[in-house]
């Protein structure tokens, strides 16, 4: 027992000559003021960046929506999803049968109404009126024909259904009337397929019913032409009757370049240069004018948008260089200039805010995306030469409201009351208090054995 006595007699000298060289050690670091210092540098002459800095997110130049000019079947699709576009640059040409057939008319009417007035202008002979009344015969028969096969079809679509209809019906009489599963199985398959055959025959109905009223529509006009061309042959040419042609010609005319238009209108192209971000296509689809087929962003120009707090907007101006930190490359900033702002404000939950856009100069290679989040960094003053101390060397006392800083003396740290101007993120204007080539310190105030065993006795104890 006695040899553990003297261990522990050896172990706590030990430690207490530790702990003494420690408090002595710091004693000859620290100050009488009983500090630490942890951090040192100079006052220094500089410029000083004025800034605002908020949050931001990427915004392009512009997202326009592509809606298609005419309704049809989609035939080709020419780019696909984050495809590169120019202005002008062919992107879906639907089903183009239908259009082309009917400029092709329009243009055979425009050339009959340009004959039909260069006739009306040039005397008429017996032979030109005997081969208007041919003509006019042969459309009145072409006419009467279309009627009769207009009246076919209805007959034949009538018909027609009402045999699909019959053969349903007995369908459903096998179905009902059927006793066994197997029987029920077979009698439910007939009835789908007489239900389907029902839809396909009355969509054979209506087309063939539409084919021949158009066929009659093209013989009722073709006669109505050919009547127009004798009445003209057989009449005396006058003013009225000629500029009656001539109005006909100008009609015929802008039919023909409607149905040109409408040729054009089938192959859709881009309105501008970018990346195309939507596609709500499929080739062979039909789809319907006015519907969107496509989203382009222009990325020709690249912005960012952030909402700056009243306080600070009126130091703002257009024109004034920024800096971004996008998320996405937290280690790259990018030069932005302050391109637009608010005129109006937004007031959330009380917050009164100004939208402001600022145009990126340069993505430095980045892959910059549309919505794409950081924050920028405004320059909305510079003062130069100015006396500047780092930020982490200004105190407040908190019980006076003094600024202070610990100013480095012969080694010692002495409090100095300071008056500040304005700052940045990392230094601050020196009003008074320091001068040029002062050394400024980050200290912590040292405790006393005495101080932490106050703390740490129990209650009613001091020292």
């Amino acid at each position: 027992m006695r040899r553990y006595a003297l261990w522990a007699l050896a172990l706590v000298a030990i430690a207490g000559a530790a702990v003494g060289g420690i408090f002595w050690f710091r004693r000859q670091n620290n100050d009488a003021s009983g500090v630490e210092v942890l951090r040192t540098d100079r006052v220094v002459r500089d410029g000083l960046d004025i800034t605002v800095s908020a949050s931001s997110q990427i915004a392009s130049k512009a997202t326009t929506p592509v809606v298609l000019n005419t309704t049809g079947t989609v035939s080709r699709i020419w780019v696909s999803l984050n495809d590169a576009v120019t202005s002008g640059q062919r992107l879906v040409t639907m089903e183009t049968t239908d259009l082309e057939r009917a400029l092709k008319q329009a243009e055979i009417a425009l050339e009959q109404a340009e004959l039909a007035l260069s006739t009306l202008t040039e005397p008429s002979n017996p032979e030109d009126i005997r081969v208007a009344e041919v003509a006019l015969s042969n459309a009145a028969a072409a006419l009467e024909t279309a009627r009769l096969g207009r009246e076919t079809a209805r007959v034949d679509a009538d018909a027609m259904l009402v045999q699909a209809q019959r053969q349903r019906e007995q369908a459903f009489i096998g179905y009902r009337d059927a006793q066994t599963g197997s029987e029920r199985e077979r009698a439910e398959r007939a009835l789908e397929e007489a239900e389907a055959e029902e839809r396909i025959a009355r969509l054979n109905a209506i087309l063939t019913q539409e084919q021949a009223q158009a066929q009659w529509q093209g013989a009722y006009t073709a006669y109505m032409q050919a009547k127009s061309n004798l009445d003209t042959l057989r009449q005396d040419v006058d003013a009225t009757a000629v500029r009656q042609r001539e109005l006909q010609v100008e009609q015929a005319r802008l039919r023909r370049e409607q149905a040109q238009r409408a040729v054009n209108d089938a192959t859709l192209v881009a309105p501008h240069d970018g990346i195309i971000a939507e596609v709500n296509l499929l080739e062979g689809t039909h789809r319907r004018a006015g519907e969107v087929a496509f989203v382009i962003v222009d990325t020709s120009d690249i912005f960012a948008e952030v909402r700056i707090d009243e306080i600070d907007i009126g130091a703002l101006a257009i024109g004034q260089h920024a800096e971004l930190a996008l998320d996405a490359y937290p280690s790259r900033a990018l030069p932005c200039i302050v391109h637009s702002i608010a005129p109006s404000p937004t007031n959330i939950g009380g917050l009164i805010t100004f939208q402001v856009r600022l145009r990126v100069l340069d993505t430095d290679g980045l892959r910059v995306l549309d919505g794409m989040t950081g924050s920028v960094r405004i320059v909305t003053d510079m003062i130069e030469n100015a006396l500047l101390v780092p930020s982490w060397a200004v105190r407040v006392d908190q019980s006076t409201g003094e600024t202070y800083s610990y100013k480095l003396v012969a080694g010692r740290a002495e409090r100095t009351a300071i008056e500040l101007g304005r700052r940045d993120e990392f230094n601050a204007e020196v009003i008074s208090g320091l001068r040029e080539g002062d050394e400024v310190a980050l200290v912590t105030t040292q405790r006393s054995l005495l101080e932490i065993a106050s703390q740490a006795g129990p209650p009613g104890f001091r020292p």
